[in-house]
């Protein structure tokens, strides 16, 4: 199990580690001198050795200016395993981005040329499926009548063959493949020559000669030569993809080998980092865990790096300040608590001032001037008491007075629920007590008790003196508690409770002013009754200040404050 110190310790390690890390990073260029200092490292790319030898341990406040001027120097340097790092990176990347390149363009290039040829052949095929027939019917047509020239159109047809040789021509890049769509162009301006003639001519003989031997020859020679320019592009698709697929396949190899080259680099580099940063490392890293332990000696370590060496001498001086931090917690630690129980006192609930004003506001309205005065005396005494000119300790006779102006106020917005009693027997009043000390237990028992109970219910206040204590009880016969929230109280584990809260704290503020001899008690029947009894030591104010009590207050106040 840690102890308290320990947690503390290790606490502020964390805290000192992280402020002690960061340091100003050095500025680069750009450009390729960007890319140069980042891989290699500074700007001469010089790489200096540490010599550092290990001192002795320091005790007390250390600068921080030897650490800051090793980390400058160690900027200038720029040798450190971040340079190697970025390095073992940058030639770790470098042939993995390259080959990763290659292979899409290859890819890339052989996707839009297998996409090309077959969009070719697609079209090809589709073309040379019915042109010479159809072109050799319609002519035939054409040469029985003549007037069936403009219905048919056949030029329309030989309109149609030269756009799909120019699509082809725009697609195709190997030389063969050009050279007949070359002619199957020139023979479709033979087949517009003859079908002029045809149309020229008036001779049915003259026309089925030039039908014959002419067009239905220029047909078959198209046919053929699209037959043979989709046969030389099947071709050429077959044997760019085994040749793509056997580039792909080398470059694969060669990608497997450079993988396994730079894997076993990695490797290689990373078991002599590895090796290299165990040793100081495991060591530094048991100085901090005695440290955190609570344990403030320090060993000699091996240094091996310009890190390791920083790290160090700033753990030297972690160390040095956290033995200073350490005693200046204890000191602070119930200062701090002193003053959260003053700002939880010093704070008026603004629902009960908002109540107050919204209740003299219609006891206004309604004539009641005498009731007004009432209240707004008993609320400039209340507020008065409250503050007390700053100081955390009154009698309890301003005390009581406070309350029973508290009292008096809600007695006007609870009139047909709440009465209360309040018993001080004569030479009580001069002895002290922290101030706002009833105000929590009444509302308590206001607002949990005597509210929440049919027909309302009283509170009873009195206080008593014996053999050099002073005992106080508030007891209200409202709704009372159950034995479990009774037991949540008196074992002070209601935190998240109200009326739990209200009760702890005033039984911790007690023991904060007046240290030993407070006693605090809860006792409840539901239904019937809640008394809250406790007990502090008299104490009495003297000529020049409060006995006892404003050492361990206002002292410990200012020291905080201060």
């Amino acid at each position: 199990m840690h102890t308290r110190p320990a947690i503390v310790t290790r606490s502020i390690f964390r805290m000192f580690l992280k402020n002690s890390s960061a340091a100003p990073r050095a500025s680069t260029g750009r450009g390729a001198r960007a890319v140069r200092n980042w891989v290699f490292g500074g700007v001469d790319g010089e790489n200096h050795p540490v010599r550092c030898a290990a001192t002795p341990p320091r005790r007390g406040m250390a600068s921080l200016d030897r650490i800051q001027g090793s980390l400058m120097a160690f900027r200038k340097r720029q040798r450190s395993f971040r340079t190697g790092i970025r390095q073992l990176i940058f030639l770790t990347a470098a042939p993995l981005v390259l080959c990763i390149v290659i292979l899409l363009v290859i890819f890339i290039n052989m996707n839009r040329q297998y996409n090309n040829t077959l969009t070719n052949l697609s079209i090809a095929s589709s073309f040379n499926e019915d042109f010479h027939t159809t072109l050799d019917a319609k002519m035939y047509q054409v040469v029985v009548d003549r007037e069936m020239f403009e219905a048919l159109n056949p030029l329309e047809d030989i309109v149609y063959a030269q756009m799909v040789v120019d699509r082809l021509q725009e697609t195709t890049t190997t030389a063969e493949s050009l050279k007949h769509l070359s002619d199957i162009e020139r023979y479709l301006n033979f087949l517009v020559n003859n079908i002029n003639s045809i149309i020229e001519n008036q001779g049915y003989d003259q026309n089925m000669r030039i039908l014959d031997m002419r067009i239905r020859v220029l047909t078959r020679l198209v046919h053929q030569k699209m037959q043979e320019y989709i046969y030389n592009e099947t071709r050429l698709m077959t044997e760019s993809q085994s040749r793509t697929n056997t580039e792909f396949s080398v470059i694969v190899s060669v990608f497997s080998f450079l993988f396994i080259v730079v894997v076993f680099l990695i490797l290689l580099v990373g078991i002599r980092m590895t090796n290299k940063l165990t040793k100081p490392l495991k060591e530094l890293s048991d100085n901090f865990r005695t440290v955190g332990e609570g344990d403030f000696s320090i060993h000699d370590i091996s240094l091996t790096s310009d890190e390791i060496s920083i790290l160090h001498e700033a753990f030297r001086t972690m160390v040095a300040k956290i033995e200073e931090l350490m005693e200046h917690i204890r000191q602070e630690k119930d200062n701090l608590r002193l003053m959260e129980f003053q700002l939880l006192q010093s704070q008026i609930n603004p629902h009960f001032l908002y109540n107050t004003f919204d209740t003299i506001i219609w006891l206004t309205e309604d004539g009641e001037h005498e009731k007004v005065k009432q209240m707004m005396n008993s609320l400039s005494n209340f507020c008065r008491i409250a503050l007390s000119g700053g100081e955390d300790i009154i009698t309890i006779d301003e005390e009581v007075r406070h309350i029973q102006s508290y009292l008096e106020i809600q007695q006007v917005r609870y009139f047909d629920v709440l009465s209360y009693e309040i018993d001080l027997p004569a030479g009580i009043g001069d002895y002290l007590i922290p101030k706002l000390t009833l105000q929590p237990l009444v509302e308590n028992a206001l607002y949990h008790g005597i509210k929440h109970k049919r027909g309302g219910g009283k509170i009873l206040i009195s206080c008593a003196i014996e053999g050099g204590t002073v005992t106080m009880t508030v007891r209200d016969t409202g709704i009372g508690m159950s034995e479990e929230k009774l037991s949540q109280i008196r074992n002070s584990a209601s935190a998240e409770s109200k009326q739990g809260y209200g009760y702890v704290n005033v039984f911790e503020r007690l023991q904060l002013y007046f240290q030993d001899g407070v006693a605090f008690d809860v006792s409840s029947v539901y239904s019937e009754f809640t008394e809250v009894r406790f007990a502090f030591p008299a104490k009495k104010a003297a000529g020049n200040g409060i006995i006892g009590i404003e050492r361990v207050g206002r002292d410990a106040l200012g020291a905080t404050q201060s």
